[in-house]
Order: structure tokens, then sequence, then C-alpha cells
């Protein structure tokens, strides 16, 4: 399976408070996690990025899986519009 730095969630931070443990970003994140631990059969660590945060020039590796809350908001950001 994946090591602990290769899920990340991508999405805007005009969408959604990272910080509000009942934002809908925030349960899929932990939905998510959740269920890959079970399925699994060992602990995932699924990590959120904010599309500010975002640099698709050398920080990922080739087995990195960004998964990203399409959104007005994202497909509206600097990094998608540079």
């Amino acid at each position: 399976m994946t090591s602990d730095k290769d899920i990340y969630i991508v999405f805007s931070r005009k969408d959604d408070d990272p910080g509000d443990p009942k934002s809908w970003i925030a349960n899929f994140h932990r939905f998510l996690e959740l269920l890959l631990t079970r399925l699994g059969g060992k602990s995932i660590k699924i990590n959120l990025v904010e599309d500010a945060d975002l640099n698709f020039h050398g920080n990922y590796k080739s087995t990195t899986i960004l998964i990203p809350i399409v959104s007005q908001g994202l497909l509206r950001s600097a990094v998608f519009n540079e």
C-alpha cells in the first residue's frame, strides 16, 4: 500500500474551513482515511493541502495521489491558472 505521505486531498480555502471539525471537507477526510485504513488493514494517513500550498514542481513523487475537491474556488485559484 502507500506510505503515510502519498495521499493528499486538495481543496480551495474559499470552499470550506479546515479548522472546523464539522466541515464537509474535514468529514470527507476522516471518512476516506477510515475507509482506506479498514480496507488496507493498516493505518493510512491522508493529508489536506490548500490550493495556495499546492506545488506541482518537485514536492510530490510519481506515486503521489492527489484527490482534488473540484469546485469553482479551486478552478479559479492561481495554481490552476498559471
